[in-house]
């Protein structure tokens, strides 16, 4: 998992981080997470955030509309008409349901997801999702797993975040159905195979066009 630190530490600095500086906060503890938000963040006042399992998205995105809820550290949150104390398990619980409609309103992809682009999504709530990912991971330790490596470091630290090519091309086919990763890997292999100068990322750009090009058949 990444860093405690990376969501807000890239906000306020504005970094250029590479992924191995991403690698290396992974490793960071979940002690240190948590050290890292009872320093930074303050006890939430007040009755603890309600959010519906019925209309869970929007909910959710309703609580973070809030900008002080970034400060706030840990996460109190109720579910309407359930009598439990939040005491980690229903933040996450509240963050699990919540991307798991996020996936199907803002991305695509199959074993890993990319965010999409449609009329149907306003874009005026992307920086509310970045809130939720940012601030749901440091007060709560949760990550949306499903996010592609590559998406997932460039929506914490920004699109300057350096990401090697080797990296890209391995993610990008678990994006795909089973068919179409397929039909990449056979053009990709194949691409590599016509000249060792060739570069990863030429391949890239060749082996997608040789994807619509086999599809379209």
């Amino acid at each position: 998992m990444i860093g405690a630190c990376i969501g807000i530490w890239a906000h306020w600095h504005n970094s250029h981080c590479t992924v191995m500086t991403v690698l290396w906060l992974s490793v960071v503890a979940e002690n240190e997470r948590e050290k890292f938000a009872v320093d930074n963040f303050t006890l939430p006042e007040g009755t603890p955030r309600c959010v519906s399992r019925s209309n869970l998205y929007d909910d959710v995105v309703k609580v973070f509309m809030d900008e002080h809820i970034i400060i706030e550290y840990p996460l109190r949150i109720k579910f309407e008409e359930e009598r439990a104390m939040d005491c980690g398990g229903v933040s996450r619980d509240m963050l699990s349901g919540f991307w798991e409609e996020a996936y199907q309103k803002l991305f695509d992809g199959c074993q890993l997801m990319t965010p999409v682009i449609h009329p149907q999504v306003d874009m005026k709530v992307l920086p509310i999702i970045g809130r939720i990912l940012s601030h749901g991971y440091i007060a709560s330790g949760f990550l949306p797993v499903r996010i592609a490596f590559p998406t997932l470091a460039c929506l914490l630290l920004g699109p300057t975040v350096s990401i090697s090519d080797g990296i890209l091309l391995d993610t990008f086919p678990d994006c795909l159905s089973a068919h179409e990763a397929k039909v990449i890997r056979e053009a990709f292999n194949w691409l590599l195979g016509q000249s060792y100068k060739v570069s990863l990322w030429t391949c890239f750009h060749d082996l997608v066009a040789v994807k619509y090009q086999i599809l379209s058949i």
